[in-house]
Formats: C-alpha cells, structure tokens, sequence
C-alpha cells in the first residue's frame, strides 16, 4: 500500500474514533443514528463565504451533521430536506470521504 493509502486510512480511524468519542444520539428522517451537530463549524465555514443579505425579520440558523454514510443510509444531496431531531433543515452541502457525511444544514424561518 502507498503511503498516501496508509495516512488516508489512519485519517478515517481518527475520524472515526473522534465520532465515537463526542458524538451523541440524534435522529435523522426518524432514524436514530450517532452524529455530531457543529454549530461552530458551520459559522467558520459560513464567515469564509459571501454573506447573504436577509429581509428584516428573517430568522437564519445553519450547522454541520457529521455522521457515518453507512448510518445514514443514504447521501443527501443539495436542496434535500432533512428533518434533524425535530427542525426542518435543508442541505445546503454534503461533503463525503472514508464513509464519513459532513452535511451542511440550512434554515430559514419568518
């Protein structure tokens, strides 16, 4: 195995070994599964991009769901509404590498 192999797949077992260690239950389209919500993620992420001009009295909340895609079942895809513990959400982006989904999550409410 090449050396870019072995640190791609050491890079996975931390990741997965970080899920299992801060991640918590949360249901995801009314399937418990282990995931991590990241507010701060999010907010990094957004402050990097254009910032999007909102009407007056438009409510505008984001997070990143990082899970297994196993877990999961299924790779959501831009524009899906996600229902995550209870909040409806929609993806605004879904990165995947090793079996893991980061899926940036969206909502806005008047």
């Amino acid at each position: 195995m090449s050396w870019t192999g072995d640190f791609a797949e050491s890079m996975a077992l931390i990741d997965q070994a970080l899920l299992n260690l801060f991640g918590e239950a949360i249901e995801v389209e009314g399937k418990e599964i282990l995931a991590v919500l990241d507010e701060d993620l999010y907010k990094e992420r957004a402050g990097r991009r254009n910032s999007i001009d909102y009407a007056e009295g438009v409510w505008h909340a984001g997070t990143v769901l990082i899970c297994k895609l196993e877990d999961l079942g299924f790779r959501p895809e831009y524009g899906d509404r996600l229902i995550v513990d209870g909040h409806d959400w929609t993806v605004a982006e879904c990165l995947q590498g090793e079996g893991l989904l980061e899926v940036t999550l969206e909502a806005n409410e008047s």
